[in-house]
């Protein structure tokens, strides 16, 4: 269920959003990461926000590693994890870790 009314017409647009996404996104593997935005050439899509649930709970434990070229967070939350869905997204993605490159 919405937390808010949207109209019929917008929920179609943002599942024709979430079918392109996960259409772009099949490759064979042939395509180079990270990929080059060139801003005047894309075209906006119409999407529901992200949801981020539960991202101010602190966890019970954090861990920081820094390997000298990526630093990786990860931390342990008892019960409830922070999660995030909508947007292009079908379902609940719990939190694992982020990291940063240099």
């Amino acid at each position: 269920m919405m937390d808010s009314v949207h109209s019929l017409e917008q929920e179609q647009e943002w599942e024709e959003g979430k079918v392109l996404i996960r259409r772009l996104a099949q490759t064979d593997g042939t395509l180079i990461s990270p990929i080059d935005l060139t801003l005047d050439i894309t075209t906006p899509l119409s999407l529901e926000k992200l949801r981020w649930l539960n991202f101010d709970l602190e966890p019970t434990k954090l861990k920081v590693t820094n390997t000298g070229e990526t630093a990786i967070v990860s931390g342990k939350w008892n019960p409830i994890r922070p999660y995030l869905n909508r947007g292009p997204l079908d379902a609940n993605y719990v939190f694992s870790q982020l990291h940063f490159h240099w």
